[in-house]
């Protein structure tokens, strides 16, 4: 549930409708940002220059205790192990830092909004996005994207101890504003979070999917002369929970936007090592119209992870198990191909390899989907 409030840069107070639902505030006289927590950690802890003093905030970052986000803001450092967390910790650190140069109502909005949800991690742009209904004045400010916009109480919410745009909000502004294949991927967490997905009770999340997705129609309605309508509603329509990660989102985008029917996401497959559940489906029967037909052509995005070895497993215990999985499948008719990050940044060679996996009247009668599309196809 949303509640309702708009933040109040200044007073440090928050003023919120008596019926709105209870959320964690800091408390008085602490920095908002202190013990929040995303779902990886602890929020950057921001320390400002006029609090340190110049002197100091230099002699720290001097000696490497401190790095700097942005001016009179600075972070203590941290080794990420990988760019997605890198990016996570400078986006994170940019939101709380421009903080201080906000001074009329605002709420954390498009990727940073989606980024406090927690839904999924997207590249960086080096800004913090916010929403605010009025103009502060003729200035720019280093780190910071104003959009200026209209929203009511119930597009707001607090999210330890941060205005931001509600989840629902969240998801048709990123629909509009990102690019198509990140759009889809912020879209599909927030259906899954939304509506409970979950591939083992495939019928009743189905009707929990429809009826957010009939939500976010009606908001994506409500902006229509917006910029980037198309594209979020191409998004609307194809956004499914069953994706289970931004790189599955990414993958399924890929024939989407060519224009080639719809996969199946989690498809159950029963084997005779269980029921296993690949990433991206095709039933031929349903593809051909022949219900005898038991093939099925699927998908699968590997991550850099997935064939790592778990504590106490030998190297290459995990390919071992990945091999039998695929053999498992190849038996139950399932021809299955592996996918991997490098394949998604060439999403054009990427659509010929899938359509020409699938029957040739179907790959020939594909049309490109215009709102799907990005400058990188």
């Amino acid at each position: 549930m949303t509640a309702r409030v708009i933040h109040r840069v200044g007073s440090g107070r928050f003023r919120r409708d008596p019926q709105a639902n209870p959320v964690a505030l800091a408390p008085p006289g602490r920095p908002a940002h202190a013990g929040c927590m995303d779902e990886s950690g602890n929020f950057p802890i921001i320390h400002f220059t006029r609090h340190l003093g110049s002197a100091e905030a230099q002699r720290l970052r001097a000696n490497g205790d401190l790095v700097r986000v942005r001016r009179g803001a600075s972070t203590p450092p941290i080794a990420p192990t990988t760019p997605w967390e890198r990016d996570r910790h400078d986006a994170l650190s940019m939101m709380l830092a421009v903080r201080d140069c906000l001074h009329v109502p605002f709420a954390y909005a498009y990727a940073t909004a989606a980024l406090i949800h927690g839904l999924v991690d997207i590249p960086w742009d080096g800004r913090a996005h916010v929403i605010q209904r009025h103009r502060q004045g003729r200035w720019r400010a280093p780190g910071l994207h104003h959009h200026w916009a209209l929203w009511d109480e119930s597009d707001v919410t607090v999210i330890n101890g941060l205005p931001v745009t509600s989840l629902l909000r969240t998801m048709i502004d990123c629909a509009l504003y990102l690019r198509a294949d990140y759009a889809l991927g912020v879209v599909d967490a927030g259906m899954r979070r939304l509506a409970a997905v979950s591939r083992f009770e495939r019928e009743e999340s189905e009707r929990r999917q429809e009826l957010v997705r009939d939500e976010l129609t009606d908001g994506v309605a409500d902006r229509a002369r917006a910029k980037g309508i198309v594209q979020a509603r191409d998004i609307t329509v194809n956004a499914s929970g069953f994706s289970e990660g931004m790189p599955e989102s990414r993958l399924r985008w890929v024939p989407l936007a060519g224009g080639l029917p719809g996969p199946t996401l989690q498809l159950a497959i029963k084997t005779h090592l269980g029921t296993r559940y690949p990433d991206l489906a095709w039933s031929m029967s349903q593809l051909t119209g022949d219900v005898d037909d038991p093939r099925v052509i699927a998908e699968e995005y590997d991550g850099v992870d997935k064939y790592a070895p778990t504590d106490g497993e030998r190297p290459g215990a995990a390919i071992n198990r990945q091999a039998k999985r695929d053999e498992a499948l190849r038996l139950a008719h399932v021809d299955i191909r592996h996918r991997f990050a490098r394949d998604l940044d060439s999403p054009r060679a990427l659509f010929e390899l899938m359509a020409s996996r699938l029957p040739p009247a179907i790959a020939a009668a594909a049309r490109p989907r215009p709102g799907l599309m990005t400058r990188n196809w």
